[in-house]
């Protein structure tokens, strides 16, 4: 199970990659950070899946309106579940559902906001 886990969690973080470069460059030709920023709210558009209403689980971010959140997603990918495994539990859900939840997870972890210290 383990090098099962190590070959998804690869393929998946190769996928985020070659998302990530796809979306770091702007018709325009202008690099683009896909990182939140204290300017930037919301989702990224191309995370076309992730959405995020009020009116459903607390506002947490969930899969394409569902009642299934990001973070269930995540968790049970980091519990060392397989996407199979996830899939034959939630049939609703598609393998590119839980692509993006890694990725939006990703998209998030990876702003760092660093407090310059007054000098």
């Amino acid at each position: 199970m383990y090098d099962n886990t190590e070959l998804q969690l690869s393929a998946l973080t190769n996928s985020y990659i070659e998302a990530f470069d796809e979306w770091s460059s702007s018709p325009d030709g202008q690099l683009w950070d896909p990182r939140p920023s204290r300017s930037h709210k919301g989702i990224p558009p191309q995370l076309d899946r992730i959405t995020q209403d009020p009116g459903v689980m607390g506002g947490a971010t969930c899969i394409r309106g569902m009642r299934v959140t990001v973070s269930m997603v995540v968790s049970q990918i980091g519990a060392g579940r397989s996407s199979d495994e996830i899939l034959a539990d939630y049939p609703y859900l598609e393998s590119e559902d839980i692509a993006q939840a890694l990725r939006y997870a990703a998209w998030l972890v990876d702003y760092r906001d660093a407090e310059l210290a007054a000098e």
